[in-house]
């Protein structure tokens, strides 16, 4: 008897770690594999998973299951006899915390196993400041590579030594499972895909993201960023938190950034395509720089890989797709357009310079990437 997998999909960005994993699982054949996906109303909503899209993206032959409740996850686990649920991250994406607690804690004592797939270095940083939740709650969490494993481990230096090495059982390096799809890109099919010219050379921007959506930081994040940003329209936070954000010295205006990107394109002939997501909720002046603006039209292959791989270089503010782009080839530029520690809390701000920004980091490597202080 076949061993049955199921895939907690709560959004479509989730298929950027999970759907070659799930793709994988199909094709060998020696698991049934279910994806089983909420019924309610997410708390992104332009992520909302259906059937169609899921089948889009995996195949027609995709078995998926909807879970009409948070509350009834546990039934559907047991009533499609699962031996193993899959997440991205140790976590339960759209479902109470303590409701997934009692979820996992029922049906891990059944014998289900619970097993993340990783999503950056979010996994890590759970590992480190949540050993106990992990060791009581997680039977196995993959992450990208033997880096991962020594920063959880330095940071649980002075935990007690049975802690420690029970999350580094937990904690497995496979690989970042996103970048498999590089493998089987296309690039005719792509410039076709996108309608983008085949005889200039690409170069990749990531949109700057809203800072609005992260746990305040500082009273003037609402000012700093409308410094970058511009001042239209001008709300009433910006306008409270002016005060604090003015000691903060300059910041490059975002319209500059764009322009000198406009300029670098001109000049080398190249043409400049933005890549946004939903969230970033983009100025309306992107449009005045670039010449295309594209959204997250796949995530099996993923767009953002799609765009890189046709790309010449890559250009972005604080974003991991610094790690897409140098999966690729492509030489990454970061641009720090803000004070990070007073736009993001401090433990954030400490984990992104540790694996983003840092010299000898993903963004700050000499030959492959580089970060500019704005």
């Amino acid at each position: 008897m076949k061993r049955r997998i199921g895939f907690w999909i709560s959004r479509m960005a989730d298929l950027r770690a999970a759907a070659p994993v799930i793709d994988l699982a199909l094709r060998r054949g020696d698991f049934e594999t279910i994806v089983l996906r909420p019924a309610w109303p997410i708390s992104r909503p332009y992520y909302t998973v259906d059937d169609i899209a899921l089948r889009t993206a995996l195949g027609p032959a995709l078995r998926t299951v909807v879970v009409e409740t948070p509350e009834t996850l546990d039934r559907t686990i047991r009533d499609n006899t699962l031996d193993t649920l899959v997440t991205v991250m140790p976590t339960v994406s759209d479902v109470p915390a303590s409701t997934a607690e009692g979820v996992r804690a029922r049906t891990r004592s059944a014998g289900v196993r619970w097993v993340s797939l990783p999503f950056v270095y979010q996994q890590d940083l759970m590992c480190a400041t949540e050993p106990e939740t992990m060791t009581r709650e997680w039977d196995l969490i993959a992450t990208l590579g033997p880096y991962s494993l020594s920063v959880v481990e330095s940071e649980l230096s002075s935990a007690p030594a049975a802690l420690r090495h029970a999350v580094l059982d937990r904690l497995v390096p496979v690989g970042y499972p996103e970048l498999d799809g590089i493998n089987a890109l296309d690039r005719e099919a792509i410039l076709a895909k996108y309608d983008l010219p085949a005889d200039r050379p690409v170069i990749f921007v990531s949109t700057a993201h809203t800072q609005r959506a992260h746990p305040r930081a500082d009273r003037g994040r609402a000012a700093l960023e409308a410094r970058f940003r511009g001042w239209r329209p001008l709300t009433r936070r910006a306008v409270l938190a002016l005060p604090f954000a003015l000691p903060a010295g300059q910041i490059i205006p975002y319209r500059r950034y764009l322009a000198r990107l406009r300029e670098l394109a001109d000049s080398n002939g190249a043409y400049l395509v933005a890549k946004t997501r939903t969230k970033h909720e983009d100025p309306s002046y992107i449009g005045e720089y670039v010449d295309r603006v594209i959204g997250d039209v796949s995530y099996f292959p993923f767009t953002t890989l799609e765009l890189l791989s046709l790309s010449s270089l890559y250009f972005g503010f604080i974003s991991m797709t610094a790690l897409e782009a140098l999966a690729c080839g492509r030489y990454a530029i970061t641009a720090c357009a803000l004070p990070l520690e007073r736009i993001v809390p401090p433990l954030f701000a400490q984990w992104s310079r540790r694996y983003l920004l840092d010299p000898g980091t993903i963004a700050n490597t000499p030959g492959a990437s580089e970060v500019i202080d704005g």
